[in-house]
């Protein structure tokens, strides 16, 4: 049921086919599961995180909340020792885990000190403002904004479905209080805390505006949200079905479910409207006019027409696209499309991520007009 839940769903699987970051995130937080999180020795961990944080920030985010989630634990065991004595037995636990860290800690002291992190941190605030958690009279609107998104993401694109998932998934967060707090520390149970804790590390940092909130970020918690439907599951199965069939009344619907959600999944189509393939039809009106393209489009664009040509022989040409350049500013008046890459910022209702410098500049002047946007890509008219 949680696989098919995590290979069909498409948000998943195409943030996993590109070659970012991202798809690491949510490879090594697996990894991390399936591995180490019940590895007896630190050093590995260590030495685990340590080439995680290589490659990401959300290393980080594992690395602190594991030692967390570690921490809450010594809290928590019984002992007739002193708090300062379990303290000191804890401290010297995670001493290989806390020596992981330091090297991007260096590294990040050392980037702040270099020529341009200034600018290079005032812009990424502008870019991400919407992804940071505002503590002003947005933050209502925020937070239902999030919590669509959260669930159209990793649970349904649907409505009514991705509710209903999710009201299951809070049937599996307050069992998986009830039996923590009971000393039920199960395999699950662990590793749903772990990736509670580091869920709040980014929130904490988004809200101090050092960290952003946004779609592709979080990806690595889809295991979180499967992990709580699953047992929100066992927990209305433990509702409805009693008695020596309940067995059997619990795999034929496990069965039914993920049949149901495999084709929601295999019957979705895109929420952005439109295609590249409707845009090239679009220009191909009016054969006279130049399509130029900016530079963030372009190699998109070509990359696409190429596909197309080899793909589709013998179907009609698509026109040539021009890299529209600062040069190219001065000789307008200038007539055909303009086609700018804005990419539709996920869970910020009608955000896109900020125009290329180009386009901002044509604006200002005057010479375009925006006909239509094709999903990522927005198609204007030079003018």
């Amino acid at each position: 049921m949680l696989v098919t839940i995590f290979v069909f769903n498409p948000f998943i699987s195409g943030i996993t086919m590109e070659y970012k970051q991202y798809v690491l995130d949510l490879f090594f937080s697996l990894l991390f599961l399936d591995y180490f999180l019940t590895e007896s020795s630190r050093v590995k961990q260590g030495v685990f995180f340590a080439f995680w944080i290589f490659f990401s920030n959300v290393g980080l985010f594992f690395a602190a909340g594991f030692m967390l989630k570690e921490f809450l634990d010594f809290c928590g065991s019984k002992s007739e020792k002193s708090f300062l004595q379990v303290f000191g037995v804890f401290f010297r636990s995670i001493i290989p885990i806390f020596l992981s860290l330091i090297p991007y800690i260096c590294y990040y002291v050392w980037f702040l000190n270099q020529d341009g992190a200034p600018e290079l941190k005032a812009y990424m605030l502008v870019y991400w403002e919407s992804a940071f958690i505002p503590l002003d009279s947005r933050l209502p609107m925020w937070i239902l904004l999030q919590i669509h998104a959260l669930y159209i993401y990793f649970f349904s694109s649907y409505e009514i479905v991705g509710l209903l998932m999710l009201l299951i998934a809070g049937f599996g967060f307050i069992g998986f209080v009830r039996e923590y707090h009971g000393g039920q520390k199960t395999i699950l149970n662990q590793a749903i805390l772990l990736y509670l804790l580091v869920m709040g590390i980014h929130l904490s940092l988004s809200l101090m505006k050092m960290y952003p909130f946004s779609d592709r970020l979080y990806v690595y918690l889809a295991p979180l949200f499967c992990l709580l439907f699953g047992k929100g599951l066992q927990v209305v199965f433990r509702i409805l079905f009693k008695g020596d069939d309940s067995r059997a009344m619990e795999r034929i619907s496990l069965v039914l479910l993920s049949a149901i959600l495999a084709g929601f999944y295999l019957t979705y189509s895109f929420m952005y409207p439109g295609s590249m393939n409707e845009m090239m039809a679009e220009v191909k009106k009016d054969g006279d006019l130049k399509v130029f393209a900016t530079s963030k489009a372009a190699w998109e664009v070509n990359d696409w027409d190429t596909f197309y040509t080899e793909s589709f022989p013998g179907m009609d040409e698509n026109p040539e696209v021009e890299v529209f350049r600062d040069e190219d500013l001065q000789s307008f008046p200038k007539k055909g499309y303009l086609i700018s890459s804005q990419h539709l910022k996920f869970g910020h209702k009608g955000k896109r991520s900020n125009p290329e410098s180009m386009v901002m500049t044509l604006d200002s002047l005057g010479y375009l007009q925006e006909m239509r946007s094709f999903g990522s890509y927005i198609l204007y008219e030079l003018k």
